[in-house]
């Protein structure tokens, strides 16, 4: 683990990443930090200037899966899509002092699964990191993973974890299985299945996403394309309905946020829900209200801010946009290595890290591309890299190698 200062200013650093594939809001003091597909920035709410961040500038990664702010120590956690994660102790005006890396989860060769970070809640100066495989937690004062918690579902078996919530020191886990819950800290050992218990969920979420919130001290169940659901004395009421799958849900004290692909929810103290919508929204990710204005953060349009009627797009304008309306140019795959074809010659890519680069080309070790125009990439859940050409579609299976091993033979190969 080597702790790396960060000390620099304001338009000392040019990239060439796109910044407008947003995916989450953070509240950071007076900055919104959002994370996008290649990278983070924030966008200062009192002087309305910008400020990005990604492997040029320090983050272990660009591939982040998602982050989170600690009031009380003055960071933000970010969790990459490899099982890597950052600590960034931040300055007392919410800018980077200091980057941690932690990379035990990601080097830990026992969890085969996706280590893709799902959620991140913190109980006191606990990190509690939802996965595919389980949980995870983090001590974020002393820098270090505390537990991996694996086959916690019923049974034993591996659960994937897609939310966690905390009332009452009571821990609760969202997944297919239904909901699970714990006392958290606990007496008992939470790496035994047999020490969690399970609660009843709304029929209609059996075999479904759910995610659960609490607010104004009542649990929430929210279904992918089925709705929300109130729990009252102990029986669950359907309160919104819908077909879309839910993105986002944040719990500002007096309000419960969230949003699907084209529309923002508002649930007040009332319990009324309010939803707005307007055409610049095309990809939803979440939506957030800071000082009682309305930002969200879109796949396409990326991070934008209600004006009166409008709204204003806020994301980096300094970024040189590689990409087009439809082609992806420019990726991050599991590893955290960034894949670009390269400007100004389509028939080679460069794949980059924050220590190493490499060149892919016609050569036969390094990618066997024949000179083919290469119009996009791609990444699927397996961490193969699919690249389309004028000539069809070509993968490459072994991508970890590309940059781990800068001798290994790289070919991509056309699929039968």
């Amino acid at each position: 683990m080597i702790a790396q200062d960060f000390d620099q200013e304001i338009g000392s650093w040019k990239t060439h990443f796109d910044l407008t594939k947003t995916k989450k809001i953070v509240p950071v003091k007076n900055k919104l930090y959002c994370s996008a597909e290649n990278g983070l920035f924030y966008y200062d709410t009192d002087n309305e200037k910008t400020k990005q961040f990604d492997i040029l500038e320090g983050l272990s990664e660009n591939g982040i899966a998602n982050f989170a702010f600690h009031e009380a120590t003055n960071q933000i956690l970010i969790a990459y899509k490899s099982g890597n994660v950052d600590l960034i102790k931040l300055r007392a005006n919410g800018d980077f002092n200091k980057i941690v890396p932690l990379s035990t989860l990601k080097n830990d060769l026992s969890i085969f699964e996706n280590k893709s970070a799902n959620h991140i809640i913190f109980q006191k100066n606990t990190a509690i990191i939802a996965y595919d495989f389980g949980l995870a937690t983090i001590d974020i004062e002393k820098n270090t993973f505390t537990a991996i918690y694996k086959n916690i579902g019923k049974n034993g078996k591996m659960t994937k974890v897609s939310r966690t919530s905390i009332l009452n020191d009571t821990l609760y886990l969202s997944t297919k299985e239904g909901i699970r819950y714990a006392a958290f800290p606990s007496q008992k050992n939470l790496l035994n299945f047999e020490n969690w218990t399970n609660k009843t969920i709304p029929t209609e979420a059996n075999g479904q996403n759910i995610y659960v919130e609490h607010f104004q001290n009542q649990m929430f169940c929210f279904v992918d394309k089925i709705g929300v659901f109130n729990l009252k004395n102990n029986q669950w009421e359907k309160i919104h309905s819908t077909s879309k799958n839910i993105h986002s849900i944040d719990n500002q004290i007096n309000k419960l946020n969230w949003c699907d692909s084209t529309n923002i929810f508002t649930l007040n103290k009332n319990l009324e829900i309010e939803k707005k919508t307007h055409p610049s929204f095309t990809q939803l990710n979440d939506f957030i209200i800071f000082n009682e204005t309305k930002f969200v953060a879109d796949y396409k349009a990326g991070l934008m801010k209600e004006n009166i009627n409008n709204y204003d797009t806020l994301s980096p304008k300094n970024v040189i946009n590689f990409f087009n309306k439809t082609t992806d140019q420019q990726i991050t795959d599991l590893n955290g290595y960034l894949w670009t074809i390269k400007p100004g010659d389509k028939t080679k890519i460069i794949v980059s890290d924050k220590t190493k680069t490499r060149e892919l080309n016609s050569s036969v070790e390094n990618g066997a591309l024949n000179g083919l125009a290469i119009n996009t990439l791609a990444v699927d859940a397996d961490g193969f890299i699919w690249i389309g050409t004028q000539e069809g579609i070509y993968s490459i299976d072994n991508a970890y190698e590309v940059l781990s091993n800068l001798q290994s033979v790289i070919s991509a190969t056309k699929p039968v």
